[in-house]
């Protein structure tokens, strides 16, 4: 492992602590080598059934280690990078757990420090250059860098310049599709589903399709141009902003 110089204080972006980790650890790109981190900082993996959040830093027998919630890989990475963010912030930072916990912003801050550790800007840019904002585009990336979509266009709404409304659809009891997660959802108003949102839905595969969706969006309803794709269990839809917006 090199001798990296440690930037001081968390009065840095979560991005230069990503940037400062992928060098300390030697990770590349575009995909992080979990494992090689994991045992570089001397911490323990384990899946559990029951965990109080998606994930945590827990004492183990053989010392400290990752707890995660058992999910999708791509999922439990974010997780497992984010629980790296906890402890490079109390050992490299010097931020005991205790004030952590106490302290919302550290979520944040962990929040986007996995997002840059798994999705580092420069990468995503150049992965993008020549594409297009699409669901195809954002699949792509989410299969190199092997993270979710959600957090897939997320980060490239951040900092690849993407300005795009990613809705991820869930079927219900009562077999309507709706509404489970919105990435870049603001100064749109909220986006629901209407009967016949879930006709088109249900017509879906696993092939990105262009259609115009109805929606209901602030409380109207209106037909919006985007993609869909139906994905496992889910469907998703992506839209531009604007179209949303207009």
């Amino acid at each position: 492992m090199s001798d990296v110089e440690r930037p001081s204080g968390l009065n840095l972006s979560p991005r230069a602590v990503a940037h400062w980790t992928r060098r300390y650890i030697g990770l590349g790109e575009p995909s992080v080598d979990l494992d090689k981190l994991l045992t570089t900082l001397n911490l323990g993996l384990r899946e559990v059934d029951s965990c109080p959040r998606s994930s945590r830093l827990a004492v183990s027998e053989t010392g400290l280690e990752v707890q995660v919630r058992r999910a999708a890989p791509p999922i439990q990475r974010f997780w497992i990078a984010h629980e790296v963010g906890h402890f490079l912030v109390a050992t490299k930072f010097e931020i005991p757990f205790r004030d952590q916990v106490t302290d919302s912003r550290y979520e944040s801050f962990c929040n986007s420090f996995a997002s840059h550790l798994l999705l580092p800007g420069s990468w995503l840019r150049q992965e993008v250059a020549d594409h297009d904002a699409s669901l195809v585009t954002a699949l792509t990336v989410a299969s190199h860098a092997q993270t979710s979509i959600l957090a897939t266009v997320a980060a490239l709404n951040q900092r690849a310049g993407w300005d795009s409304v990613l809705v991820m659809w869930k079927i219900d009891r009562t077999g309507r599709w709706r509404a489970s997660s919105v990435i870049g959802q603001a100064n749109c108003g909220l986006i629901g589903s209407t009967d016949d949102t879930t006709a088109h839905l249900d017509n879906l595969d696993a092939r990105a399709q262009r259609l115009e969706l109805p929606l209901e969006v602030g409380g109207t309803r209106r037909q919006v141009h985007g993609e869909a794709i139906r994905w496992r269990d889910h469907c998703f839809s992506l839209f531009q902003r604007s179209a949303l917006a207009s």
